[in-house]
């Protein structure tokens, strides 16, 4: 089975686009790139108390995630640990790591949809 962080992003819950919206305050742009095969770059933005996800790259975002596909599938399946894949090296956090771990919770349990 091939699963693709594209479903994940384009079939979020009503619940879990909550959950993000309360992890990131207004105004706040956080970008995640997915290395690799069925990889992308996505743009999340809390804007007027909406969640906003697009395919695509921002200028400055307050925080930028990058990992491999693999690794995201890895991560939203519950088979590696964030904490892990950050120290091992295999996600990288650029500037607000205080909104990669709310993020991370937010997400928590959910699962990506096969193509």
């Amino acid at each position: 089975m091939i699963t693709q962080p594209q479903s994940f992003f384009d079939s979020m819950s009503a619940a879990t686009q909550t959950s993000v919206l309360l992890a990131m305050p207004e105004a706040t742009v956080v970008v995640v790139e997915i290395r690799g095969n069925h990889g992308g770059t996505w743009t999340l933005s809390h804007v007027d108390e909406k969640l906003s996800v697009r395919s695509g790259e921002h200028r400055s975002p307050d925080c930028r995630l990058v990992c491999t596909a693999d690794d995201f599938e890895a991560l939203l399946l519950g088979e590696l640990e964030a904490q892990s894949a950050f120290l091992l090296g295999r996600i990288a956090v650029e500037g607000d790591v205080g909104l990669a771990l709310a993020l991370r919770d937010a997400v928590a349990g959910q699962t990506l949809r096969a193509s």
